[in-house]
């Protein structure tokens, strides 16, 4: 049969086993979900090359251009001008799409990784009111 001693022990143990948790859990966790959430964001950029497309953003689309070629015929430079400004045109829309797709994955990554830091730091109090009612449906 345990004595008094050994039972106030394991209490005691208990509530330093649970003030770890709740240390754990309210800040060494939600630093390490930032530093993952971070990563998210970086990399969203990296795989959507944001800094190449803003530093690329009115060249021509794959480079198609077309030479001027020797001597001077203002109907042939204008011709070959205008597919070089179109090409400069479709590369300008196919990139700012992209960018805006990225910025709005960047968007919707920094909501859910928000979201989730609520649903983080709610967890233990929505687990105990669960159980709690719980609990009283059954009584």
């Amino acid at each position: 049969m345990e004595t008094n001693t050994n039972i106030l022990n394991k209490i005691d143990e208990n509530r330093r086993e649970n003030i770890r948790f709740f240390g754990w859990h309210y800040t060494f966790a939600p630093r390490q979900i930032i530093e993952i959430w971070v990563g998210y964001l970086a990399a969203t950029l990296h795989y959507f090359s944001v800094g190449l497309l803003l530093r690329t953003l009115v060249s021509p689309w794959h480079r198609d251009t077309t030479g001027y070629g020797r001597g001077f015929d203002f109907k042939r430079y204008l011709s070959i001008w205008s597919l070089n400004m179109v090409s400069r045109g479709v590369g300008f829309i196919v990139r700012s799409v992209t960018i805006v797709l990225a910025l709005l994955a960047e968007v919707l990554i920094a909501v859910i990784g928000l979201m989730f830091l609520a649903l983080w730091f709610t967890a233990p109090l929505i687990i105990f009111v669960s159980i709690f009612y719980g609990f009283r449906l059954l009584l």
